[in-house]
């Protein structure tokens, strides 16, 4: 949470320091940092940005102290972690579950988008030596824009729900329902799925991918569009 600040004394072996801490982040799997100052002792593996260091958040759990991730240096020994005080601790506790509730619900509102055809589906050729189509979307939210692998799971599970076959909504990989209907490169536009749109060919990447021209460097297409082939199969077979 950008913009927070919160100093406190904080007692380090038997010594009290003056302690502030800013900016927390939390990530979709909550997984936590904030911004650390402790001007009286020297930290150890990293350099200071405007005099402040990187820590891990650890939670309070069961009524239990928070605690940070950090190596410090206290009489020339190495110090690991420190476990804050009850006081501090409500402090950052606060920090976290707003911040992590956050996130969660920005998380929530972009499959929503994926489930809802709003935000379609970037398939993109990868790799040099065998190149194949990874599936991707365009996350806006500089938070979650590295998430799409997470996105599309959820996506996927969230649309086999929704259409009554939760028993197939078990995804070990979101490439598994994703890929199965796209042929492998080279590829022309027609042999794209009909639903394909936004196609578009990298001249300057024909040579590195041996793909030749013509070919089909990326595409876009609406998740229901992909999916739907594949559960109408599904739903058939069990039918005999």
């Amino acid at each position: 949470m950008a913009g927070r600040e919160y100093s406190f004394k904080q007692k380090i072996i038997e010594t009290l320091h003056d302690i502030t801490v800013r900016d927390m982040s939390v990530g979709i799997d909550g997984i936590a940092y904030v911004s650390i100052s402790v001007p009286s002792l020297e930290v150890s593996g990293q350099s200071s940005i405007d005099g402040y260091f990187k820590a891990g958040y650890y939670p309070s759990s069961k009524g239990r102290p928070a605690h940070l991730g950090i190596s410090l240096k206290v009489d020339d020994k190495r110090h690991e972690g420190m476990t804050l005080s009850l006081e501090a601790t409500a402090v950052l506790q606060k920090w976290y579950e707003k911040a992590y509730a956050d996130i969660k619900r920005r998380f929530k509102s972009i499959v929503d988008r994926v489930v809802d055809d709003e935000l379609p589906v970037i398939f993109s050729l990868a790799g040099d030596d065998f190149p194949k189509f990874t599936p991707s979307l365009q996350i806006e939210d500089e938070d979650l824009k590295h998430e799409s692998y997470k996105v599309l799971k959820h996506a996927i599970v969230r649309f086999f729900k929704l259409h009554g076959a939760e028993r197939y909504a078990k995804v070990a990989r979101a490439d598994d329902y994703l890929v199965e209907s796209i042929p492998p490169p080279p590829v022309s536009d027609d042999r794209l799925p009909p639903t394909a749109f936004d196609i578009e060919h990298e001249r300057d990447l024909y040579d590195i991918y041996g793909t030749g021209p013509g070919s089909v460097f990326s595409f876009k297409m609406k998740l229901s569009d992909i999916l739907n082939p594949g559960l109408k199969q599904l739903l058939e077979r069990e039918e005999y």
